[in-house]
């Protein structure tokens, strides 16, 4: 099980390739990084983890690095919206009432 910071270097590296630890830092699609808020030395040390169990490899995912990553990738989704018009009072007390019969 990956924790959140190795997961986020894992998937920087695969999505976009890195050659130090402050490329990895880096997100090209301007998305925010919870890598960040990590000190050099934190961040160090979750590379060094990920380098330790093998999934890593000068800055490169390795097989095994691949496969990891690929238990978390999307295949396939679906996308649900719900919601409605807004009732606002305005437009509740201006709608036509219908007659009542007795």
């Amino acid at each position: 099980m990956l924790t959140k910071h190795e997961f986020e270097v894992l998937k920087n590296i695969s999505c976009y390739g890195a050659g130090s630890l402050l490329e990895i830092t880096i997100d090209p699609a301007g998305c925010t990084s919870c890598l960040k808020s990590l000190s050099g030395d934190e961040l160090g040390q979750v590379y060094s983890n990920l380098q330790q169990r093998g999934y890593v490899d000068d800055f490169a995912l390795t097989k095994l690095g691949e496969a990891e990553i690929d238990a978390y990738r999307v295949h396939n989704a679906v996308i649900l919206a719900a919601g409605g018009l807004e009732m606002s009072p305005k437009l509740i007390y201006s709608l036509p009432r219908t007659p009542h019969f007795i």
